[in-house]
């Protein structure tokens, strides 16, 4: 099969019945989304729904991202993320039978954006489930000096 149509979320049409795609921002993944967006798609499956947060840049907290389960925004949000924030190469996993999505972005500055996909799916629970990507610590390599206790001396590393 071939790759799903990269669709840009501020363009015609706002319902979408296709069985897979790709939303992004309105712009190359090389340029920054414009201000002042207001944007949305409505996604109607013929099972449930997951997406795939490819990447997103946002750059303050009036540019969102929000997934809503369900066909208007007084449905739950499954998911709402403002700027700042990046979160590059994969990550958000949402199913859902329905969801709109939408885009907003402020009057003064602007981002990367974002690269969202989906596939219809069948799953045996109805149940929304909402997975993050697995966080990594590093421990510093260094060692810490160690030190030698004597009441009369003191402390020495």
């Amino acid at each position: 099969p071939s790759p799903p149509e990269t669709q840009n979320i501020c363009s015609d049409p706002n319902t979408i019945t296709d069985a897979s795609g790709v939303f992004h921002d309105g712009s190359a993944s090389t340029l920054d989304y414009a201000n002042s967006l207001n944007c949305h798609k409505l996604i109607l499956a013929t099972g449930k729904i997951i997406f795939n947060l490819e990447y997103l840049y946002l750059k303050d907290s009036s540019d969102c991202l929000k997934i809503y389960n369900g066909e208007s925004e007084s449905a739950v949000p499954l998911l709402h993320l403002c700027g700042p924030i990046g979160l590059p190469n994969g990550g958000v996993y949402i199913s859902s039978a329905s969801a709109l999505v939408t885009f907003n972005t402020g009057a003064l500055s602007t981002d990367r954006g974002f690269r969202l996909s989906w596939k219809f799916m069948s799953f045996s629970t109805s149940r929304p489930t909402l997975t993050l990507p697995p966080t990594t610590t590093t421990k510093p390599t260094t060692r810490s000096p160690t030190c030698e206790c004597r009441p009369s001396h003191g402390l020495r590393p």
